[in-house]
């Protein structure tokens, strides 16, 4: 049976989807609820963080950027303790 996981919200007593539902009208489906845990709504909260981050970055004129602002070095420094770096020096010239 293929599956489909589809971020939803629970509001007011409904389960809304946060996304288009990629199914045909009255398509049948079973529902199988698995509660996000603080670690995902911590991820969540910081890949949105991330991504104004980097929307700032873009908007900000060159001239007006730090010359010694490293943004690789930023981005490893906001993992998570024991996460692997985005950007390890090892693999440098490899894959970044």
């Amino acid at each position: 049976m293929p599956t489909e996981t589809i971020p939803a919200i629970y509001e007011n007593g409904v389960l809304k989807p946060m996304n288009p539902l990629p199914f045909s009208e009255g398509t049948r489906v079973r529902v199988t609820v698995v509660l996000e845990t603080s670690r995902s709504s911590t991820d969540s909260q910081r890949r949105s963080e991330a991504v104004a981050a980097l929307d700032s970055l873009i908007e900000t004129p060159d001239e007006d950027m730090d010359d010694g602002y490293d943004l690789l070095r930023s981005l490893d420094e906001n993992r998570s303790q024991g996460e692997r770096k985005l950007f390890p020096p090892e693999l440098k010239d490899i894959s970044w």
